[in-house]
């Protein structure tokens, strides 16, 4: 009996049979809601590729390299389709983040099934029967909610199977309605409701009375709010809260997608089928609706005509208004200023979102780190840190802080990738099994999105006691009754405790977050003083030997020394953000 192979959980493209043998391409493919579907089926499991971290080192440096090629050819493309004759720099703001994001996701779908068809002959694979047009995003926001979704990655699974290997697998089609459905939970409780409502009063205000031609034009800061007023006022203008209009709509023309990107590489199979697909997936916003879009850019009268400086902190990935708003700007002189948003920056030394970022910018501002080899990076120090840092109780709770990942990988990054989650779940419960009875009763876990992993489900079984915060309550709300804070992951949340002076446990597998040489060295200073470990074990075995006295250990010498020299590298305290930020800008201005 021949094997079936299985892309995604869509179970449409299953067998009925459950004599018949399964391979799945990945753990994603498994639910854990439906792991009763699961029994008495004869199956296997294929091994993620990026497991070998040396392999993920070389993919990203190959498909870096790969992507300025690429690059280069599309800017040149797009410039002759659209009569236009920008710069690379203005093509790599508009298109950069979709072609980084989509390549680095084309090669990892790709790999898999290339390995599954190398090391299994005779494959069947059942498939879902689509236009073509249900995968092609109307621009980076859609596309970055279609690319984590079950439904279009079984939809780009099949479209590499039918360019490459359909004469090595039996392709059967099966019809399925394809509608749009999210693998998230994003829970809104009535605080965010409230505060969201009240800053719309306050940018809305500020926005009828402020002017539209300010020098300085600032959209998603990420500043506290209070900061960004007075920053601006400092700056001599009034305030304006820029949003982006709506794009326009257009509809696909397949027709007119029937262009192709040069022929090289022809012995590189990845690449070859690379240049087959971006034509037919480039979002709409870039090709069909590029034109319309500028037209409506140049007739935006809320926006100004003449700024000198672009502030922003998010809008540069998916907000293709301003991107191509802010492209021509840039290649009128305009400077672009990005503030680093969140952790992982300057630690590790693979990211294609932190390399993007710094390459588009004029000036990218650090919470502390530098690099000699690059003079757009200044140390600024954490922007987003309230001017009120939130206070501990030395007799409240553990704060354990978990995290998601999406179960298909987007881009390449020093992180836990795809299935690499269950590693790190599995990680979290031995944290959990070694507590004694009386830290765990005292333990809160705060877990937000699960990207279809059913992170919640798998703990309440796994452990029905812990107590669990679904972003019920604001993160200062849970430090100022907590006594401990547990990082899991490197990313944003240790940096903010740290540099609040919350007592903090980190933990995480270092296989699966590699970290630059000088990182290394600013880690070992805080595992010197038991703040860092490399197993949950030693972080359980830390909490429990502190846990009776918390405060003599945090505000020993050694701990806060270790705590300042890693924050100033990493999350540098600003007295004064407002006159920080204003000399930064108002020097670029010039």
């Amino acid at each position: 009996m021949k094997p079936v192979l299985i892309t995604t959980p869509i179970e449409d493209t299953w067998p009925k049979n459950k004599s018949t043998p399964v391979i799945f391409l990945g753990e994603w493919c498994k639910l854990y809601s439906r792991k009763s579907r699961l029994r008495g089926i004869n199956y296997k499991v294929l091994k993620y590729h990026w497991d070998d971290r040396c392999k993920l080192h070389d993919d990203y440096n190959y498909l870096n390299d790969f992507y300025e090629e690429i690059l280069l050819e599309l800017s040149e493309k797009l410039n002759n389709i659209h009569g236009t004759r920008y710069s690379m720099r203005y093509w790599r703001i508009v298109v950069g983040p979709w072609l980084g994001y989509f390549i680095h996701i084309i090669f990892d779908r790709w790999y898999m099934l290339k390995v599954a068809i190398e090391t299994n002959k005779n494959l069947n694979c059942k498939v879902i029967s689509r236009d073509i047009e249900s995968l092609i995003p109307n621009n980076m926001n859609h596309f970055s909610q279609k690319f984590s979704k079950d439904d279009w990655n079984e939809g780009i699974y099949t479209k590499l199977l039918e360019t490459c290997w359909s004469e090595e697998v039996s392709i059967e089609y099966v019809e399925k309605d394809c509608k749009h459905k999210t693998n998230m939970r994003i829970n809104k409780k009535w605080i965010y409701k409230v505060k969201k409502a009240l800053k719309k009063v306050i940018v809305s205000f500020f926005n009828k009375v402020g002017s539209n031609d300010n020098k300085y034009f600032f959209i998603q800061s990420y500043l506290p709010l209070i900061c960004e007023i007075k920053l601006q006022l400092n700056l001599g203008q009034l305030p304006k809260f820029q949003v982006s209009p709506k794009l326009s709509s257009s509809s696909v023309s397949l027709e007119g997608r029937k262009w192709s990107l040069s022929e090289k590489d022809d012995d590189d199979l990845f690449k070859t089928v690379a240049r087959k697909l971006i034509p037919i997936n480039i979002p709409v916003s870039y090709l069909e609706g590029y034109k319309e879009n500028v037209i409506k850019i140049k007739h935006c009268e809320s926006w100004p005509k003449n700024p000198k400086v672009i502030f922003t902190g998010g809008a540069y990935i998916n907000d293709d208004f301003f991107k191509l708003w802010a492209a021509d700007k840039i290649e009128k002189g305009v400077k672009l200023i990005i503030p680093q948003h969140g952790g992982n920056f300057g630690m590790t030394p693979f990211s294609f979102y932190e390399k993007h970022q710094i390459s588009i910018s004029d000036m990218w501002l650090s919470w502390g780190w530098t690099d000699k080899k690059n003079n757009k990076i200044v140390s600024v120090g954490n922007l987003k840190n309230r001017n009120k840092l939130p206070k501990y109780d030395p007799n409240g709770k553990v704060l354990l802080i978990g995290a998601g990942i999406p179960r298909y990988s987007t881009h390449i990054f020093s992180m836990i990738l795809s299935s690499q989650w269950l590693f790190y779940y599995k990680d979290q419960l031995s944290f959990l099994d070694r507590l004694p009875e009386k830290i765990y009763n005292k333990t809160i876990l705060r877990v937000k999105d699960d990207y279809g992993w059913e992170y919640l489900s798998r703990i309440k079984n796994a452990h029905p006691q812990l107590e669990i915060d679904s972003w019920n309550k604001t993160i200062y709300q849970l430090v100022s009754k907590s006594r401990v804070f547990v990082s899991t992951i490197n990313s944003t949340t240790y940096l903010e405790s740290l540099s609040w002076n919350m007592p903090t446990i980190i933990f995480w597998d270092s296989k699966y977050s590699e970290l630059t040489e000088s990182a290394k060295l600013y880690i070992n200073i805080l595992e010197d003083v038991g703040i860092f470990h490399y197993t949950p074990e030693g972080a359980a075995n830390q909490l429990i030997t502190v846990w009776e006295d918390v405060y003599s250990w945090w505000e020993s010498d050694d701990v806060q020394q270790a705590r300042i020299t890693f924050c100033h590298k990493y999350s540098k305290e600003i007295k004064n953000k407002q006159k920080c930020l204003e000399k930064v800008l108002s020097e670029e201005a010039g």
